[in-house]
């Protein structure tokens, strides 16, 4: 059962939301802090393998979003319900919810691991992956494969505390999992020989750590929300309705892995040190997107609880500040990344060619980068509202109608190392105007 955990949920329903936004969405940012520093560690580690290796795992990342989107589909789905029920005091019917993620993540993790084993191979060959490259490849993913159960119940933790607004428990976790993942990497992959598999290893481990603390913060700590068996036993009702708002967000996140598996495609013909380049640069905008997103998911509870306790007018005020509290943060990291990108690419390889893909990709990725994270903040409020259906329409048409179709008009005219540059900055900033102009209609005013 949960506690009432009244000092959140007063802060959140009557508190000043400048603070609110520093209580609940900077703990979330530094726990993205720390998983994009997982990405970068492995990506550090790795590119001491060499290029080859370094591709590899470039090309393994939209794979493993592919595997989890399941996962953070029907958690993103749970959380405007749960967030909706604290915000009603309705905290057994909280609890339930948060059991039927699990259990419902669970059985899903059980049907991808055996489908992924499945056609593991026809997804590579798909991709024209082939010798050295595809080798590598398998081997990280194989390890990968045999970690899906886990990190979809990690996911679900994650998910879970955040929509109580535990936010600070959550980075704790985090924060002692990628400890582990930081110490065992350079072990697994150098000392025991085991190469980029090492790297997966050690993610698997860590997803371990994660479950392992969540049992020790909540049940020997008394820390946030504690399940009972009674609370994971299966409820239709409950189950549907995770899966009418689950469903429309796994595949908005779907079609992101799918379309970044195809801008590998277009990556791929270009050369493989364009795509080293690409993976890299990837995961240092990684960080420019976090302090929008962290926002964006402290938002979703937000909006939530004060929809659950019918404090309407609150809505639109949380929407407005967090965009302004975006504007600053995001305009100042980007300003810095944009200042000093050359330097920070230096640190992951010492390849030229590779580093002069890197720093004109980095550039334009940064000045996109700024759209998409103005775009979470409101992303954020529909997600809260409960209305993942028009989230996953604007995410395909940012994906599908602008940024694919864009690559292509520019590498079909001869803008190829560029293509992908050009098209993220324009699909992101197309979105953030719709959803601008989506947000002046106040839709979280209409019953839904």
């Amino acid at each position: 059962m949960l506690s009432s955990n009244t000092k959140t949920r007063k802060l959140i329903l009557e508190g000043n939301l400048y603070k609110v936004f520093l209580v609940i969405s900077l703990p979330i940012m530094v726990s993205n802090i720390i998983q994009a520093l997982y990405e970068v560690i492995d990506m550090f580690y790795v590119g001491k393998l060499g290029a080859m290796a370094l591709a590899a795992l470039s090309l393994t990342g939209p794979i493993n979003f592919l595997i989890m989107v399941l996962a953070m589909g029907m958690a993103t789905g749970s959380i405007s319900l749960m967030s909706k029920c604290i915000g009603e005091g309705a905290f057994s019917k909280f609890s339930r919810y948060a059991g039927q993620l699990v259990f419902l993540n669970f059985i899903l993790s059980l049907f991808v691991t055996i489908f992924i084993l499945i056609f593991i191979d026809f997804i590579l060959d798909f991709l024209v992956v082939r010798g050295e490259l595809k080798e590598l490849a398998k081997s990280y993913l194989y390890v990968t494969i045999c970690a899906i159960p886990v990190m979809f119940l990690s996911i679900s933790i994650i998910y879970i505390l955040n929509s109580q607004g535990e936010t600070i428990i959550s980075m704790m976790i985090v924060l002692i999992a990628n400890i582990i993942n930081f110490i065992l990497d350079p072990i697994l992959m150098f000392t025991f020989n085991l190469g980029i598999a090492g790297a997966a290893w050690a993610t698997l481990f860590s997803k371990l750590t994660t479950v392992f603390s969540y049992l020790f913060l909540t049940y020997r700590l008394n820390r946030g929300l504690k399940l009972g068996l009674k609370d994971i036993t299966p409820d239709i009702t409950m189950i549907r309705n995770i899966l009418s708002l689950g469903l429309p967000s796994a595949f908005g996140q779907m079609m992101i892995s799918i379309s970044f598996l195809i801008f590998n495609y277009f990556v791929i013909r270009i050369s493989p040190k364009f795509l080293a380049a690409y993976g890299l640069t990837n995961s240092i905008i990684a960080f420019l997107l976090l302090p929008g997103m962290s926002i964006g998911t402290g938002i979703i509870s937000i909006v939530g609880q004060n929809l659950g306790a019918k404090n309407i007018a609150r809505v639109g005020d949380a929407l407005k500040k967090g965009f302004f509290v975006s504007l600053v943060v995001l305009f100042t990291v980007n300003s810095f990344i944009i200042f000093f990108r050359e330097v920070i690419i230096r640190v992951f390889t010492d390849d030229l060619e590779v580093i002069n893909y890197a720093n004109n990709y980095l550039l334009l990725a940064s000045i996109g980068a700024v759209g998409y994270g103005l775009q979470q903040g409101f992303f954020g409020g529909l997600i809260g509202a409960g209305l993942t259906n028009l989230v996953m329409i604007l995410v395909c048409i940012r994906l599908w109608i602008i940024r694919l179709p864009a690559v292509i008009v520019f590498q079909y005219f001869g803008i190829m190392e560029d293509s992908l540059g050009y098209a993220f900055i324009i699909s992101n900033y197309v979105t953030f105007i719709i959803l601008l102009c989506l947000t002046f209609t106040k839709y979280w005013e209409k019953p839904q």
